[in-house]
């Protein structure tokens, strides 16, 4: 969207704000300032504060009386603010700072309930890639690449077969699409940026017989600028609880060798994204009507 926001949560109201990162002084980035005495954000240039609602509370360089200190109430000394919305554990902006009815009236995406049940576990990480967002949309919506872009990590190449899905449309708000063979996978797509993935597994092991195995991946994939994307992932898993009550050094796998083998799955795509996405442009740079998709992806 080009534009640069600044996050910081607002102890006076309790809640996380997002304004534009730009002083309306003398255009600084406020992301660079520090939130004062008071709990309002400062921009460090020459010491302005505002509250999470935008408004100016302090020009220090005003006078305390007359013309300069009405200036600090005048709405050209406010900072532009965005809605947000905390849910399930994420920050969601609504990068509008005119459309605070809309956003109001809108929920925005949420995880699977099987997330909140004390029978799954779950992992979140969060990785800043460099490729663009509709490279990973696309990547994130092909289960077809797993057993090779990620061999011994979430595939195995001598497991890879065909895989026929039935795929409906809801416009432009998305599509799903499952298959009926096992593991049987679901994906879904909820524009502009959620892609969920659940995978069964029908397990058959000694001693306790047969299991459901369920596995969710579900991302939230932001355009961060032209070839870089901003990737929150958020798994879940109904079986190998390896949590036991204590500290988080005190598992059997620690939280952090999760998040550590989680980053392989984006180390398996990264080069042949980056590949694919370099070849495309140029391609679409020699000639504005190529179309890239038709020529390397449909048979």
């Amino acid at each position: 969207l080009g534009r640069d926001l600044v996050l910081w949560f607002d102890r006076n109201d309790q809640k996380w704000a997002a304004f534009d990162d730009l002083c309306p002084h003398r255009l600084a980035p406020l992301s660079e300032g520090r939130l004062d005495e008071n709990g309002h954000l400062q921009c460090s240039y020459h010491g302005w504060s505002f509250a999470g609602c935008g408004s100016c509370t302090r020009i220090p360089q005003a006078a305390t009386s007359g013309p300069e200190a009405r200036a600090v109430k005048s709405p050209r000394a406010c900072a532009i603010k965005f809605p947000t919305m905390v849910s399930q554990g994420l920050l969601f902006v609504w990068p509008d700072e005119n459309g605070w009815d809309r956003a109001n009236s809108i929920e925005p995406p949420r995880l699977p309930d099987d997330f909140d049940k004390p029978e799954f576990s779950t992992v979140t990480i969060q990785r800043d890639l460099f490729y663009g967002y509709d490279t990973l949309m696309e990547n994130v919506s092909d289960p077809s690449h797993i057993d090779f872009a990620h061999h011994k990590v979430t595939g195995r190449r001598d497991r890879a077969k065909p895989l026929p899905f039935k795929v409906e449309s809801s416009g432009p708000w998305g599509f799903q699409g499952a298959n009926d063979d096992s593991p049987k996978i679901t994906a879904k797509f909820v524009a502009p940026c959620y892609s969920l993935n659940k995978i069964e597994i029908d397990a058959k092991l000694p001693i306790v017989g047969n299991q459901k195995w369920v596995i969710w991946i579900c991302s939230f994939n932001i355009p961060m600028a032209p070839g870089k994307t901003r990737s929150i992932v958020c798994s879940a898993r109904n079986f190998f609880q390896f949590s036991v009550p204590g500290p988080a050094w005190w598992q059997v796998v620690p939280r952090w060798y999760e998040h550590w083998t989680s980053n392989l799955v984006y180390d398996g795509d990264m080069i042949v994204l980056q590949g694919q996405e370099k070849v495309f442009l140029s391609k679409s740079m020699e000639s504005p009507d190529y179309d890239v998709n038709k020529q390397y992806t449909k048979l």
